[in-house]
């Protein structure tokens, strides 16, 4: 009885310590290009960094001790990883771990990085579909979707000051039913986003507002899907409408 109890805990606490991340690769690089450098990084020092992380907390802690759980966001600083993860445990700590690397990256302002953050939240809170049955984490997609759909709508007040590129201006003009400001800083820092993604995973050309994925799936894709149906999934959630099905099937789901 007590071999069949502590199988139960190992397995229990694996599962439990799940984690999922925003970008499925670790490579270490800059960004090229005028367009993605900017001038108004906010993150690439120790306290702003962690001033921003406590600030997510602090606003969106309350969604979390809804469903039970306790929000801890965690920086590594000295990590030269660009990338973040959301993990829970056994006594309901629900975690988001940001690495120094996306901490520091430049092409990320403040905004990039609470976006990020939003998606890891979109693991512990995006809800259906799951990346496994029976798990706790959203699918990729998912936590994309609900980055903009619920969570940058509770903090993007705080980048209005940030500028934003010609193409997000041209994207919100061409969605006026919108507010203003959290268009234009939710569509930048999705647009931003994107294009790490398609650098990241050497993706010929960059993923823009004006354009859509035209690749439809005949189920729903649990992995990672291409920079430019991620985009379009971060733009479902800022007009709140369907999820685009470069990935999402609502009859499979």
């Amino acid at each position: 009885m007590k071999l069949l109890q502590l199988i139960f805990l190992v397995i229990f606490t694996f599962i439990t310590n799940a984690h999922a991340k925003f970008s499925p690769d670790e490579r270490v690089f800059e960004l090229a290009g005028d367009e993605t450098h900017g001038t108004n990084n906010l993150t690439r020092t120790h306290d702003k960094a962690d001033q921003l992380l406590r600030d997510f907390e602090q606003e969106l802690a309350p969604m979390v001790e809804q469903k039970g759980g306790k929000l801890y966001v965690i920086l590594e600083w000295e990590s030269d990883r660009i990338n973040a993860e959301a993990k829970r445990n056994a006594a309901q700590e629900w975690e988001i771990i940001v690495y120094g690397g996306a901490a520091r990256y430049q092409a990320f302002t403040q905004r990039e990085l609470a976006l990020i953050m939003c998606h890891e939240l979109g693991h512990h809170l995006g809800g259906s579909p799951f990346a496994s049955r029976n798990g706790w984490s959203s699918t990729e997609g998912q936590s994309d979707y609900w980055s903009t759909l619920k969570c940058f709508r509770n903090i993007y007040k705080k980048f209005t000051s940030l500028t934003v590129s010609d193409e997000a201006q041209t994207f919100c003009q061409n969605a006026q039913e919108l507010s203003t400001d959290f268009c234009l800083q939710a569509a930048e820092g999705s647009l931003r986003v994107s294009r790490f993604y398609a650098h990241n995973q050497r993706f010929a050309g960059y993923p823009e507002l004006s354009q859509q994925e035209l690749t439809m799936v005949t189920r729903i894709h649990y992995g990672y899907p291409n920079p430019q149906c991620r985009l379009d999934t971060l733009k479902a959630g800022i007009l709140e409408i369907e999820r685009p099905q470069c990935w999402y099937l609502k009859e499979n789901h």
